[in-house]
């Protein structure tokens, strides 16, 4: 995105967020809200799924049972590792794999379908996969969170700037699967955050 075709309320809502981000360093780069959400909907007893290590994996692993998380991105999955060592956390599993596998081939080993109770898809790259992936892998009522969801299905709830409508066949077969799941909607201006619920 250019800069120049940046808005006074995006620079506005930029600026918010850089200064909500330095004051909850260990809060998720999710929207607010989203993260109010999170707080109350998860138990100590769940289990969740992440793609996409950082910020989220550190404060899941406070609230939850066990996490499973990928990263594409080395450096930040041994950042992120140094952390979790550090802080002594000992119930997230973490995993290294390439972009172009996270994104065509992945094979998740060790989690069967309808079993866990949240997913976070914040993944480098097209987070196609990793949402079709994650479908099955959800309990009934289970929650799945896309996050920067206006780059792909834009909603008509938030002015995002960023916003693109992505034409790919498959994200319209994911936006007509997700169509009738619950949905929990969230912006804070710079990007959007959505939260599906798993029908029963």
């Amino acid at each position: 995105m250019k800069i120049k075709s940046w808005t006074p309320s995006y620079v506005l809502n930029r600026l918010r967020l850089f200064i909500e981000q330095k004051r909850f360093p260990e809060e998720p780069w999710l929207t607010k809200k989203a993260i109010q959400f999170l707080d109350n909907f998860l138990k100590k007893s769940d289990k969740g799924l992440e793609f996409g290590m950082g910020r989220s994996t550190l404060w899941f692993s406070k609230r939850v049972a066990s996490l499973v998380s990928y990263e594409t991105d080395k450096n930040w999955f041994e950042k992120t590792n140094k952390l979790l060592k550090e802080k002594n956390i000992k119930n997230v599993k973490t995993v290294c794999v390439e972009e172009n596998e996270l994104n065509k081939n992945l094979k998740i080993k060790n989690i069967k379908n309808n079993s866990l109770d949240f997913i976070l898809v914040d993944n480098k790259g097209d987070r196609l996969s990793p949402v079709i992936i994650s479908i099955p892998l959800l309990k009934k009522g289970g929650i799945l969170i896309i996050d920067n969801i206006n780059w792909y299905m834009p909603s008509k709830d938030t002015g995002t700037i960023d916003s693109v409508k992505n034409t790919m066949k498959e994200w319209t077969k994911v936006e007509k699967t997700l169509s009738v799941w619950r949905r929990f909607y969230t912006s804070n201006g710079v990007f959007d955050t959505a939260i599906y619920i798993k029908p029963n």
